[in-house]
Parts: C-alpha cells; sequence; structure tokens
C-alpha cells in the first residue's frame, strides 16, 4: 500500500565500517529473496534494481508494504533481539544486485562504530517515518492521488542496465500498492493518459499473463 521508497540518509559510513565481508548476492526479476516466517538471520542493501515487500493475508489478499531502490535496507529485523524471523516477503521487481550482510557483522559494527551506528538509526528512523507518512495518505487520499504518488516514485527506480530505464510493473502490483482493485487501476490510468499525466508505460497484462511472460 505504500509507495516506494527514495532519497533516505545515506548507509555509506556503515557500509564502508564493516569489517567481515558483504557477500554480493543477484536475483532476477520476480524471484523471492525471503518468505514471510523464514529465519532473519542477514539484512540485505539494495545496490541496483528494485525490491517488492509484501505482506499476506489468512485470505490470501497480498498487500505491498514498499519498494526499494537503490541505497535502501531491508530485512532490517534481523538487527532486533531474540528469536528472529521475516515478518513480510522479499521479492525482486526488477533484476536486483544486493549485498547479504550477517547479522552479526552488522552488530559487530553498530555497537563499536558510533558514527556507523547513527548512520543506521537514522536510516531506519526516516524509513519509519516516510512509512508512517503513507500509512496517513492512504487513509486521507483518494485512489487517484495515491496512485500519482506511486507512480512518481517509481519513475525514480531504474533497472540494473546502462540505460538505466524505469522499473516496470504491471497493474495488479500498482493495485496493491495502493491498496485498491486492478480494474480501479486501469480506469485511472487510461483518465492519466487523457490528460498527458502519464505516457503509455504501464503494464495491462493480467497477473496470470504476467506470470507467463
Amino acid at each position: 500500500m505504500h509507495p516506494p521508497i527514495a532519497n533516505i540518509p545515506s548507509l555509506n559510513l556503515f557500509l564502508s565500517s564493516l569489517t567481515d565481508p558483504k557477500t554480493p548476492v543477484h536475483f532476477r526479476k520476480n524471484q523471492v529473496i525471503f518468505s514471510h516466517g523464514d529465519p532473519s538471520d542477514s539484512i540485505f542493501y539494495v545496490e541496483t534494481g528494485a525490491v517488492k515487500l509484501t505482506v499476506t493475508s489468512v485470505q490470501g489478499k497480498e498487500a505491498v508494504i514498499a519498494v526499494l531502490g537503490r541505497g535502501n535496507l531491508f530485512g532490517e529485523n534481523a538487527l532486533a533481539s531474540g528469536v528472529r524471523v521475516r515478518s513480510y516477503q522479499a521479492t525482486a521487481l526488477s533484476r536486483v544486485r544486493a549485498f547479504r550482510i550477517e547479522s552479526h557483522a552488522a552488530m559487530k559494527v553498530i555497537c563499536k562504530h558510533e558514527e556507523a551506528c547513527r548512520s543506521v538509526l537514522s536510516y531506519l528512523i526516516d524509513l519509519t517515518e516516510r512509512l508512517g507518512e503513507d500509512v496517513a495518505a492512504n487513509i486521507l487520499y483518494d485512489s487517484g492521488h495515491r496512485l500519482a504518488r506511486a507512480l512518481l516514485s517509481l519513475s525514480k527506480l531504474k533497472e540494473p542496465n546502462p540505460l538505466g530505464s524505469a522499473i516496470a510493473v504491471n497493474q495488479q502490483t500498482l493495485a496493491c500498492i495502493i491498496g485498491t482493485t486492478r480494474q480501479r487501476v486501469n480506469i485511472l490510468i487510461q483518465e492519466f493518459r487523457k490528460t498527458g499525466l502519464i505516457a503509455d508505460t504501464i503494464h495491462q497484462r493480467s497477473p496470470k499473463a504476467a506470470r507467463k511472460g
């Protein structure tokens, strides 16, 4: 239900302070990175591409809680104390290149390096504030306004290729991001096109067709 998160505080200091190796990992488009309930023993830093974070109700209804691009962390509950499991599912929206950082390695830096710790806290606080703003927007704004916000944010995320083209999403994913139906998204997209607000770049394939593609 939340638009993509971008332009948050840099984590470069935290990354450069790591003494244990960061493991480069690659994910293909639509690949599940981890699922709800999996052991939460590492965090991921997105270097290129975009990642969709989702939760699913017992009835099977999916909601997108965030879309994260370059410079973002996910899997952050691996930094919590006690028994840890993933609280959401992470799926690659495009080809993704990331760093996997074991939780013990991240905590070593956070505990020993004050400025690195400050950068992580600043990141997490800013992320929490932005998610709070998105919750308010979903309550206060209509679906057209929410879709416009989501499209604007998605336009800032780029595919990991030399051309840096925008991340492509289908209408079902947009519906999950803004908390409405695919049919409603289709109507809004047509209205946006008629007014010249967007170009013809949104995939209109059904979820079934998208899976086949």
